[in-house]
């Protein structure tokens, strides 16, 4: 059994590469070494106590096909990740590379990463608000049980995922936030934390 690269694998999985080594049946290889640390690395905390965790939180999940936004990118001394719909960058002291949003240990990956650069709009083009003026409020999801998406925004304009906003500010509850809503530009919401800086492309809800 060969695990993809990246992925987390199952309990049942786990336990058959462990189970393999045990026995001898075969040595592992490195991907088979990264699949069982992804499964025992302990969740990213709530709030991040590091750059670096803060940044892997904006990492795709597993069912992303685009590779290169399931894992933290670093290139000239930033570390940045996203899941097409957000993306957190800082400062670090990696070295270049892709790195497992969950270990944090460097991996082998030959996919383009994405411009992220072309991501984060000029504060310039921004206007500026504080987290204490958002409103908060939900949409209803068309599937039976299914929890409704919950959403912050600027009063009668941009409006952002909750949870991706929650992670992106890391626990603040005040402070500044910008937000780009020009009509022929796409609508974000930006803003800085003590690890780096943020983006959330911003969403409909009317």
């Amino acid at each position: 059994m060969r695990m993809a690269a990246g992925v987390k694998p199952s309990r049942a999985e786990a336990y058959a590469l462990v189970l393999d080594m045990k026995l001898g049946r075969r040595e592992l290889a490195d991907y088979d070494v990264d699949a069982l640390l992804r499964f025992f690395a302990p969740a990213l905390p709530k709030r991040a106590k590091t750059a670096e965790q803060w940044v892997a939180k904006a990492a795709a999940d597993k069912y992303e096909i685009r590779k290169a936004l399931q894992y933290v990118k670093v290139e000239d001394g930033v570390a940045y990740a996203s899941n097409g719909h957000r993306a957190h960058r800082c400062k670090t002291t990696l070295a270049d590379g892709h790195y497992d949003p969950r270990t944090m240990l460097p991996v082998d990956m030959e996919e383009r990463p994405i411009d992220i650069k072309r991501v984060f709009p000029s504060r310039d083009a921004c206007e500026e608000t504080a987290i204490e003026s958002l409103e908060y409020g939900a949409l209803p999801c068309g599937e039976k049980d299914a929890q409704p998406l919950e959403y912050i925004r600027v009063p009668k304009s941009v409006a952002v995922a909750r949870g991706y906003f929650e992670e992106a500010v890391n626990g603040a509850d005040s402070g500044p936030v910008f937000y780009a809503s020009a009509p022929a530009h796409a609508q974000k919401m930006v803003g800085d934390t003590e690890f780096g800086d943020w983006v959330i492309m911003a969403m409909r809800v009317d």
